[in-house]
């Protein structure tokens, strides 16, 4: 059900948005990891996911499952239902249950859509709580043109994917909260580079 729905999706999207992955070469081929976006769209992730090779799980908020149609496609899809403003331990240990069956976890650190269109909104710690837990590489990706698709018109979306980063290679042994604090720092100025040297080479063309 899961290919069905996202080749249905790939018909409607495909004719009017141009998608590009650059720095392909940083994604791992032979393992899975924790993949990290700046979120500027509800675009961002249903384009992400359309545009990866392997499968990738989202977090969602629980309130979109209980719309009509939306809800039981967020199921179809493998997304993760998740009460947003309080700790959710079922959804943690979804998000987890995947990680250790060798699939691919998504997350928008920001927690919201960045309206500014400009910088980045404070970090939440789950991914790098989610990185020590799995003992997984995160995989930095900038997005950049969601925020501007117009259907009808020609858009184009870039994912500028950074290195993979893993928090052992900076902290060892039993990592504290404000190791996690710390490394997510760390993530987001790797998502704020990859913005800024996107929006550098838009300029130069």
């Amino acid at each position: 059900m899961y290919k069905f729905i996202y080749f249905l999706l790939n018909l409607i999207f495909r004719p009017f948005i141009s998608m590009k992955i650059e720095n392909p070469e940083n994604i791992p081929k032979d393992r899975n990891y924790i993949i990290i976006a700046n979120h500027v769209s509800n675009f961002d992730p249903l384009l992400l996911a359309l545009k990866w090779e392997k499968q990738v799980h989202f977090m969602a908020k629980e309130e979109l499952f209980k719309i009509f149609v939306i809800g039981p496609v967020l199921k179809m899809l493998d997304m993760i239902p998740v009460r947003r403003g309080e700790s959710d331990r079922k959804a943690v240990k979804e998000s987890l249950d995947y990680l250790k069956q060798g699939e691919i976890l998504a997350l928008f650190p920001e927690g919201t859509r960045n309206k500014k269109k400009e910088g980045l909104l404070p970090f939440h710690t789950g991914a790098a709580f989610f990185a020590k837990s799995a003992d997984l590489e995160v995989l930095p990706v900038a997005i950049t043109g969601t925020d501007s698709i117009k259907p009808g018109f020609f858009n184009k979306v870039v994912f500028n994917v950074g290195k993979p980063i893993k928090i052992t290679d900076y902290y060892d042994g039993k990592i504290s909260s404000k190791e996690l604090e710390g490394f997510t720092g760390i993530l987001k100025n790797e998502i704020g580079n990859l913005l800024r040297m996107e929006n550098e080479n838009n300029c130069s063309q």
